[in-house]
């Protein structure tokens, strides 16, 4: 309604206004000539008196409208997981109510923690696979990847979960929860709807690391003799302990791709180039065996083997 008083009284007021400039000429005229309207005194007063009430109405109902105004103030708030999502208004406030993550007691912890060491599990939904130890930690398989995990038992809104934290080779760390009942963790079983963990028969095994590294061999031809032939190994100790001793087991292929043999080797077997140490572990060693093959069509080498022996008596054996 007092928009409506608004725009009307505007309207007047505007026709009110264009009229005046007219009326203050027709009254000059009347003034200076003595002609004109017989009534435009009556005109002029009713035209500003039109002006001024259509003015002041059209100030009250736009004030009017202006402070009508809704104080309902809307205050939306996400929260954490063990929190709830409140909304506050003028009119009505809730309370909020916060629970906060309730660790497991000592005695529930460690069951879970005994019942899941060395077991291993896998994620429905990604195929992941966990290992657990009962100390908290274990090992994962995330995709292809081979990674140190840790974990930890709670309890939200009375409903129990495990928080995996796994890490991978860069130290970036990835974490995933999944909640379960009490009962099915004490069993040694996961189960909460897709994000399900089951157990598997699948151990995850940590990658091998190389105990030789760094291997590098050449073979190449004596500048004196026609048709033998020398090689170059060099190579890194990744065992960890010091090797005594290490045994290469060397072919010697042609340009086809055949293992060859040394004319002068009568029983065609397998060349051993053997080194004495001791080499330390990390360090980077080279050696070299002259005239070892006497055959024209050697194109190359091929070591295959290696047979370790370290200082601690324990020997080992390492194929390439």
């Amino acid at each position: 309604m007092g928009d409506f008083i608004s725009t009307v009284a505007a309207l007047i007021f505007f026709i009110a206004l264009i009229g005046f400039v007219p009326l203050c000429i027709l009254g000059l005229i009347k003034i200076f000539t003595h002609k004109g309207p017989a009534n435009l005194k009556k005109i002029f007063i009713i035209d500003i008196v039109l002006i001024i009430v259509c003015f002041i109405l059209v100030g009250v109902f736009t004030d009017t409208d202006t402070s009508v105004e809704t104080n309902t103030e809307v205050t939306k708030e996400t929260v954490t997981f063990a929190e709830i999502t409140t909304e506050t208004t003028a009119a009505t406030t809730i309370t909020t109510e916060t629970t906060t993550e309730k660790a497991l007691s000592d005695e529930d912890l460690n069951l879970v923690r005994s019942t899941l060491a060395g077991k291993t599990f896998k994620a429905l939904s990604t195929g992941d696979r966990y290992q657990f130890n009962s100390d908290g930690s274990g090992v994962a398989m995330v995709g292809n990847e081979y990674r140190t995990m840790k974990y930890n038992i709670g309890e939200i809104y009375g409903l129990p979960y495990i928080i995996i934290t796994t890490i991978n080779a860069d130290g970036v760390y990835d974490t995933r929860q999944y909640a379960s009942s009490m009962e099915s963790m004490q069993t040694g079983n996961i189960k909460f709807g897709t994000s399900s963990l089951v157990q598997t028969s699948e151990a995850i095994k940590p990658p091998e690391v190389p105990k030789i590294t760094d291997l590098e061999y050449n073979v190449y031809s004596s500048i004196w003799i026609d048709s033998v032939y020398s090689i170059d190994i060099s190579f890194t100790n990744n065992t960890g302990k010091i090797i005594k001793y290490i045994t290469f087991s060397c072919d010697i292929i042609n340009a086809v791709g055949d293992v060859i043999y040394s004319e002068d080797d009568l029983l065609g077997e397998t060349t051993l180039l053997k080194v004495t140490g001791p080499i330390s572990p990390g360090k980077n060693v080279a050696y070299e065996w002259e005239d070892v093959w006497i055959n024209p069509t050697i194109d190359h080498a091929r070591i295959t083997a290696a047979e370790i022996e370290y200082t601690d008596g324990t020997n080992e054996y390492v194929e390439f």
